[in-house]
Order: C-alpha cells, then structure tokens, then sequence
C-alpha cells in the first residue's frame, strides 16, 4: 500500500473539514493563547479574530492537505529533505531548538520484532522498547494470569487492589529498564517471565499495598496529542495504530500544516526529574545523540487460533498503558463486550508518585475501600481513551464490534 493511498482519505478531510467536537473544542480554547502565539498554528487552527472554534463549526486545514498531496506525489522523502525539511528546521532553531538539517536526513524507520506473551490459552503482542507498552503489559498480564480474576467483580476492591499493585510493579520496571533497544537492551524475556511474575506475585497483600520503595528504587497534563485507531477487517486482517506528538499540540510550532512535537519530553531529560506526565526515569533513557526517547505508546493484538482475536490501543501518555491493560482484562476475563469493557472504570498507579488514580465512575464504595486499605486516592474524571475492535460470536455467528471511547468523543465506524 503506497502513501498516496494511506493519505488520501486525510487530505480529502484537511481540505473538506470536519465539524468541530466538543473534546477538540475545550483543547482549542484550553491552548487559544499558546495557539496564538505561532502564526502558523494561529492562521490554521484560530480564528481570524484570534478566538478559538466552538463545537459544530466547521474547521479546514488547507495547509496539511497541500503538504500531504507534496509528499503522496514526490514521496516521503521530500519531509527529510529538500525545502520542507529546511523550512521545519529554520522553524525549530529560531524558537531555541537544536535540530539541523542533517538530523532530518539521516533519520530511518526502524521496524522491530513485537513482544508476544500468553494469557489464558491466546498469544498477545504488543510493541517493543523503545515504547514500554507491550513489555509492561505482558508482564502485568504474566502476573495476573496466577489468579482467577473471572471469580472477582470486575469493579470490586479486591480486583482493583490487585491491578494496582500489578501498576506499580511493572511502572517501576519501566523506570529501571526500559530505554532504546540500540543503546540499552531491554531484558525482556527475564520481566515478563514465569519465575519473575510468580515472585512478584508473591510479594502482594491481599489487605495492604506495598510502598514505592518495596518495588525497587531508582532515579526517581492533560493529553491530547495522542490518537489510536484499532481496525479489523472482513478477511481478518487488523491493525492497531497509535501516533503521538506527546502534549497538547506538541511543541507549539506548526510548517505547513505539520503540527511539530515535543516528545524530547519522553526521555529523563535529567534522571530523577519527572516528565509532563509526572514519570521518572534514569540513565537507561537519558538524552544521547542518535538515540528514539521511551513511550507508553501500546497498541496490542490479541490472537487465538482463528486469527485476530481484538485489536486495541490508546491515548493519554501513561495512562495508556493501564488504560490498555484493564480493557483487555475486561473483555478477557470477565467476557465484556468491546463497549461495556471501553466503558468500565478505570484505576492508574505508575509506581511513582506513589497514588492511585481512580475515575469518578468507580463505585463509590470501591474507592472508599480502597483508601481503607491503605491506597493514597486522587480521583480523575476520565483516565486516557481506549479504541478496540473485538471479533465476538454468538448465537452461531461471528460479528467484528467495535468501540471508541467517550471519554475523548471517539466513535466506531464500520463500512
């Protein structure tokens, strides 16, 4: 499949628009004055009067279409090089930034073996360092996979306690070990192990969570740059797609249409100093030439016997991860159709700081036992955006169903 192909249906949307929804809306409104501040990014996504787009309106990217069209007709190189390329760095260097010309040229896509585990009989693979994704949830999946969590409420103290402390576990392999495979190989057949997972798994509390420190110790914003898109077809072939420029709007810097992004923030830009998102990290993903930063990037396939069990993915920088993970659970485990599982409360721990973020939309009587037992709560009104698509039979028959989540205004489509 060419790019011309892939891209025709974005630029056909960048040129025709697309009527505003209220997620975008509050994000517009929410940045007006950093949009402001870049001509570029004023003239494309304000008004002229410099106010935001109110939801319903109708918002056109001219600029993105033409760029789009510029590389589906003279390849995707003409991004790397040539005059793109010198103006998006022009761009970068005027506002402080180090970027050359020749970090442009010199950059490569780098295609990497998934990380495949199992989980109650199905393989599931997911994406390999330098995003975190699949290797924290395949071991977050080799720890719970010892217990019958189907004999668990899904909602239920004891259920939510045991995915919380599965979070800290494996957010502080996170920190400790993962980084960019070229530089410092991962050692993930040893995290997501037998052996390892039994040994955590030993070390839980049914009454009590563990402090931070008990999980190792190490170099101790709202999203909206993040979009997944899950996808199965009719022949069972499936993709699981999540591109980031990291916060809302990236770097605030647009050329051309191209919104640029500021995932420099993804690396321990100074080990031990937490990110936008709150993550520490050490050495293993400091800042070095030539070196992809680390993401909770994690798009994931399920697979049985038959093919492509679900496809699903995410937004919402760590909070991906976990939001990932608990959706799968909830089809898995406690057989939720796509929507119920997209839908159901969620929990986030990330190791440090050391609390336990829980929605709003968890019963009340979950969080209050939860704090009981000793969890430091902060409670969340939505935690990240889960897309998936699950191949689900009944009544003798095999449908595709699909769910986007609410919380970000997505929406299923099916053709």
């Amino acid at each position: 499949m060419t790019f011309a192909t892939v891209a025709a249906p974005a630029i056909r949307l960048a040129r025709e628009g697309f009527e505003v929804e209220t997620h975008l809306a509050e994000s517009l409104s929410r940045n007006a004055a950093d949009l402001a501040a870049d001509p570029a990014l004023a003239a494309d996504l304000l008004h002229p009067d410099g106010s935001p787009y109110r939801v319903g309106e109708r918002l056109r990217r001219p600029a993105l279409a033409a760029t789009l069209e510029r590389l589906s007709r003279d390849g995707v190189e003409a991004f790397y090089r040539g005059p793109l390329a010198e103006e998006i760095t022009a761009t970068v260097r005027a506002n402080g930034g180090i970027l050359t010309a020749e970090d442009l040229a010199a950059y490569r896509v780098v295609e990497r073996r998934p990380v495949v585990t199992r989980y109650r009989g199905l393989r599931v693979a997911g994406m390999p360092p330098p995003s975190s994704g699949g290797g924290i949830i395949a071991t977050a999946l080799e720890i719970l996979e010892g217990y019958r969590l189907s004999d668990l409420e899904d909602d239920s103290p004891t259920y939510e306690h045991l995915v919380a402390e599965t979070l800290k576990a494996v957010f502080a392999d996170r920190a400790r070990y993962y980084g960019d495979p070229d530089t410092s190989p991962t050692p993930l057949d040893r995290l997501y192990s037998h052996d390892r997972a039994a040994r955590i798994r030993s070390r839980f509390s049914a009454v009590r969570p563990l402090p931070a420190n008990a999980y190792g110790s190490g170099s101790p914003p709202r999203d909206a740059g993040t979009s997944h898109v899950s996808v199965i077809d009719g022949a069972g072939n499936a993709v699981a797609c999540t591109s980031s420029i990291n916060t809302a709007f990236g770097s605030k810097l647009e050329v051309r249409g191209v919104i640029l992004n500021n995932t420099m923030d993804d690396f321990s830009l100074q080990p031990g100093v937490p990110n936008a998102y709150g993550l520490v990290g050490n050495e293993t993903n400091a800042v070095s030439p030539s070196k992809r930063p680390l993401s909770s990037m994690s798009p994931t396939m399920v697979l049985d016997d038959r093919g492509v069990r679900l496809t699903a993915g995410g937004s919402g920088g760590p909070f991906i991860i976990s939001a990932t993970l608990q959706t799968i659970l909830g089809v898995l485990d406690f057989d939720q159709a796509a929507d119920a599982a997209v839908a159901a409360a969620r929990i986030h721990h990330q190791w440090l700081p050391d609390v336990l973020v829980v929605e709003d939309r968890m019963p009340e009587s979950t969080t209050r036992s939860l704090e009981r037992r000793g969890h430091s709560i902060r409670s969340s009104a939505g935690i990240a955006a889960v897309q998936v698509v699950e191949r689900r039979s009944s009544d003798g028959a095999t449908h595709l169903v699909a769910a986007s989540d609410e919380r970000k205004g997505g929406v299923a489509a099916a053709y």
